[in-house]
């Protein structure tokens, strides 16, 4: 799976949830680590 359609998958996840979601409850949902997910989000990882 390419970053972007695991960015395109996060941001429909977050979508979905009307409240805060832990970054585990993300991962574990994405079928990524929370290393991977956090990793993501300043421009390397993924």
């Amino acid at each position: 799976m390419s970053r972007s359609s695991r960015l395109l998958d996060l941001i429909q996840l977050l979508r979905s949830h009307r409240r805060p979601v832990s970054g585990q409850v993300l991962a574990d949902s994405l079928g990524i680590s929370l290393r991977t997910l956090y990793g993501g989000s300043t421009g390397c990882g993924w």
